[in-house]
């Protein structure tokens, strides 16, 4: 008898399995998106930015993206206007696993912009975060915040679908500006990024 209730189990197991596969479950496509490994490990792009545990959303760690530095122009290559405002930080990820066949995409993260010092009136802070190409296309933005200071943080969550668009390698990617940290105006800001995720919703099969 419990031979037979254990029989019957595994099998109704087995055929919910087979109908989530099926249905297609969201799959997850960014690694170390809470920043909680206490590094950048699995993110390709980092400059200017670092893991700190001042300023987090949720965890113990977040990304902090600081304007102090000049950054090199060959780490630009997407075109965001770095090339005009070397006071830049970039953050970027290529999504593992990225199909373009029937993917639809839900990026969510949450962002906070402190303005630390502002002794100067011609503040031009901005935050893109945005789903980009190696060769610097732009897919899909999902914020352009311009001196948007938050002073607490803000969780952000929207969907994309790029199935059809013949992609094969897509980023996402994370670019703060400062102007006038370069002309030392003593306006100093700073973007905080944390729990980042990126998932795949295939659409489900007929």
């Amino acid at each position: 008898m419990k031979s037979k209730i254990v029989t019957l189990l595994l099998t109704l197991v087995f055929i919910c399995c087979l109908s989530l596969s099926s249905y297609g479950l969201p799959v997850e496509l960014i690694e170390n998106g809470g920043f909680e490994t206490g590094t950048f490990s699995g993110w390709d792009l980092y400059v200017n930015t670092q893991v700190q545990t001042d300023e987090v959303y949720k965890g113990k760690f977040a990304a902090g993206l600081s304007v102090s530095e000049s950054v090199p122009s060959q780490t630009c290559w997407w075109k965001i206007g770095c090339d005009t405002n070397p006071c830049s930080a970039f953050l970027a990820q290529e999504l593992n696993g990225f199909s373009n066949t029937d993917q639809k995409l839900t990026v969510s993260f949450a962002y906070n912009v402190k303005l630390v010092i502002n002794l100067s009136k011609n503040a031009n802070d901005r935050l893109f975060a945005g789903l980009v190409g190696w060769n610097g296309n732009i897919y899909a933005q999902l914020l352009l915040a311009t001196n948007g200071y938050t002073e607490d943080w803000v969780f952000l969550s929207k969907d994309f679908d790029l199935s059809g668009l013949g992609l094969n390698r897509v980023f996402l990617a994370f670019y703060f500006a400062d102007s006038p940290c370069c002309l030392g105006s003593l306006d100093i800001s700073s973007a905080f990024i944390d729990e980042v995720s990126v998932t795949a919703n295939p659409v489900p099969e007929p």
